[in-house]
C-alpha cells in the first residue's frame, strides 16, 4: 500500500458513519445493504472504489452490532484487498474499532514478508449535530514488521474536528441533506532506515447524510492544494 492509499483510508474510516440517531435508519444496520465510493486524483481522475457490504446485522440487548466487508479495487475495477470491521450502535452512540478497518489482505503490496499491525481507538460520535458543535478526535498506529523486526511506524491522528455547515450535495447515487465536518489530519512516519521521521498533514472535509453516511470527501494538503476527492457513487439495498 503506497502512502496515498494508506492515508486516504484512515482518513475515510476515521470519519464513516458519524450519525448514531435511530440506529435502524442507518444503512450500515440494513443487512444485505453494500454502498460503493468512487475515488478521484487532484485532477479529478479517477484512481480506484472501495465498496462496503454490511454482511450481518444482529441485536444484543440494546445494542445493534453490523458486520462489515470492505473491499478496495484499482481505477480498472480490479479487487486490490478486503477488510472485516465490526460497528457497533447502543443508545444513540457508535463505536468502530479503528485497528479492523484498514485493509489487511494484499495491503502491504510492494513490501514482501512484511507484516502489518494495527493499534486504534474505539470512535464513539454524538446522538445529534448542530452548527459549529466540535466533534471528538482520531488517531490509529500502523506498524511493518519483518521477521519480528518493526521496519516502520506511522501515526495518523484527526484533529479539531467542526461541523461547520448544513447543504444539499448530489451524487451519482442522488441527492441528499447533508452536514458539512472540516477536520485536519497529521501522520508521522519512523522508519528504521532513515534518521528522522517524515511527518505530513493536512485538511479534509466531508459531507455527510444521516442515513446514508459520507456523501463527499476532499482532502488538502496543508497549503490548501486538493489532494483526492471520495464521492458515493451507489447504494444497492
Amino acid at each position: 500500500m503506497n502512502l496515498r492509499s494508506g492515508l486516504f483510508f484512515v482518513l475515510f474510516f476515521l470519519s464513516s458513519f458519524v450519525f448514531a440517531q435511530n440506529c435502524e435508519k442507518m444503512l450500515p444496520f440494513h443487512q444485505g445493504t453494500s454502498i460503493t465510493y468512487k475515488n478521484y486524483d487532484d485532477k479529478q481522475k479517477l484512481f480506484g472504489s472501495h465498496k462496503q457490504t454490511f454482511l450481518k446485522v444482529t441485536s444484543e440487548g440494546e445494542k445493534v452490532v453490523s458486520n462489515i466487508k470492505a473491499e478496495y479495487f484499482d481505477k480498472d475495477g480490479k479487487s486490490q484487498s478486503t477488510s472485516e470491521f465490526t460497528m457497533k450502535c447502543e443508545k444513540g452512540l457508535i463505536s468502530m474499532d479503528m485497528s479492523k478497518m484498514m485493509p489487511s489482505a494484499g495491503a502491504a503490496a510492494g513490501m514482501k514478508g512484511m507484516e502489518m499491525k494495527m493499534k486504534g481507538d474505539d470512535l464513539e460520535y454524538p446522538s445529534s449535530f448542530t452548527v459549529g458543535q466540535t466533534l471528538k478526535n482520531g488517531k490509529i498506529q500502523m506498524e511493518m514488521v519483518n521477521n519480528g523486526t518493526v521496519f516502520s511506524t506511522t501515526d495518523f491522528e484527526i484533529v479539531n474536528r467542526k461541523v461547520e455547515s448544513r447543504e444539499t450535495i448530489t451524487t451519482p447515487a442522488g441527492t441528499f441533506v447533508c452536514y458539512k465536518i472540516s477536520m485536519e489530519y497529521k501522520t508521522e512516519t519512523k522508519m528504521s532506515m532513515l534518521p528522522t521521521p517524515m511527518k505530513m498533514g493536512g485538511k479534509t472535509i466531508q459531507w455527510y447524510n444521516l442515513e446514508a453516511g459520507m456523501v463527499r470527501s476532499e482532502s488538502y494538503k496543508e497549503d490548501g492544494k486538493l489532494t483526492s476527492v471520495s464521492v458515493l457513487d451507489e447504494i444497492k439495498k
